[in-house]
């Protein structure tokens, strides 16, 4: 058999004499097929580079407001630690270097107040913080020719931290409900003071200051007779 001149074969369609070929070939888009012109390219190439500029220009946004949000906490942590420097300075001027004293109280039964004896008791005091008292609570470094000062990480600028720490509280026989024990020494540290011209050297801190303890001797019943809003090993 014979196809006419022209006409192309279709490897899907079966021929014979009784049937006619029909191949419909869908004309391809030149613009997909062919090479794109110049005009193409460019306006590609101009519409990703202000993709990549939005994209950067957000991130210095974002990287800018990071920067602010950090030099904000960083002034509101400054003013926090002046307040709290001004108050110690207030205490040392009108008590000393010594301790501020601490309130507390000790919880025992009716058994153990009439006995007395030595009881272990847990509490928090502050301390001259180790790391930064030699610079007032700050770290100034010199970067580009530049001072960057920052706050003590230990003790956010305050010179002080606190620390946990167990006394020993003398429990005299026959003690009743709302009875006081001084023990003299064992609260919080004293006041370290920075002299000199350029103020480099540290004095001694002041004595560590007092702890008052109150003591709540339950009932028999074991209800509290005295203090109910305070709590068990919390400072009052």
């Amino acid at each position: 058999m014979y196809l006419p001149t022209g006409l192309p074969l279709c490897a899907t369609t079966r021929v014979s004499a009784s049937q006619p070929v029909d191949c419909h070939f869908e004309p391809q888009d030149a613009a997909s097929a062919g090479p794109k012109s110049d005009a193409d390219v460019i306006a590609a190439a101009l519409a990703n580079a202000a993709v990549g500029q939005a994209q950067a220009a957000m991130a210095r946004e974002k990287a800018r407001e990071k920067q602010q949000r950090d030099l904000e906490a960083l002034e509101a942590a400054k003013k926090a630690a002046n307040k709290a420097r001004r108050q110690a300075a207030n205490l040392i001027a009108s008590n000393g270097p010594s301790g501020p004293e601490i309130r507390t109280r000790l919880v025992l039964t009716t058994e153990e107040a009439a006995v007395g004896g030595k009881h272990r008791l847990s509490i928090e005091v502050e301390e001259n913080c180790p790391r930064c008292v030699m610079k007032d609570g700050f770290w100034t470094l010199t970067v580009d020719m530049m001072n960057e000062v920052k706050l003590c990480s230990k003790c956010q600028g305050v010179t002080r931290v606190v620390s946990p720490k167990n006394i020993e509280v003398e429990v005299q026989p026959g003690s009743v409900d709302g009875d006081e024990v001084l023990v003299e020494g064992g609260g919080n540290s004293g006041y370290a003071q920075r002299l000199g011209r350029f103020k480099q050297t540290v004095k001694e801190g002041g004595e560590d200051g007092n702890v008052r303890v109150v003591l709540v001797v339950l009932t028999e019943e074991g209800q509290e007779s005295a203090y109910p809003e305070i709590d068990c090993y919390g400072n009052i």
